[in-house]
């Protein structure tokens, strides 16, 4: 799902997409980043987590390497494993956005119309 190109003024979502991206891969990011601006989009980044930094002792308390060959009859990636957690994040964020605005807008119902609460 995109964002609607004016940020939300047309009813659409309100919130800027985010891109998971490393570090050691800023020209992706500047691309995308370019691409989206083209478009009249605002994006945020996310520091992606490289699996190739990762220890075997972190690897290993991440990952269930029998309910992986079950479910994808192979073991993952090291960059899978890093991958998972950006886009985790990314959800997480997108989640709690929409359920702080849906609580600002119960705020606002619920605000009395009699101008005591304007500045």
């Amino acid at each position: 799902m995109f964002p609607a190109k004016d940020q939300g003024r047309s009813g659409g979502p309100s919130w800027p997409p985010s891109i998971v991206n490393l570090d050691r891969s800023p020209e992706r990011w500047r691309h995308a980043e370019s691409a989206y601006a083209r478009s009249g989009f605002r994006v945020e980044r996310l520091a992606a987590i490289d699996g190739d930094a990762l220890d075997e002792g972190r690897i290993a308390a991440a990952v269930d390497p029998d309910r992986n060959r079950c479910l994808y009859n192979r073991p993952l990636t090291r960059a899978e494993v890093g991958c998972y957690p950006g886009h985790r994040l990314a959800r997480f964020r997108l989640a709690l956005h929409l359920h702080l605005r849906q609580f600002r807008l119960r705020l606002i119902d619920a605000a009395p119309d009699d101008g005591s609460l304007d500045p």
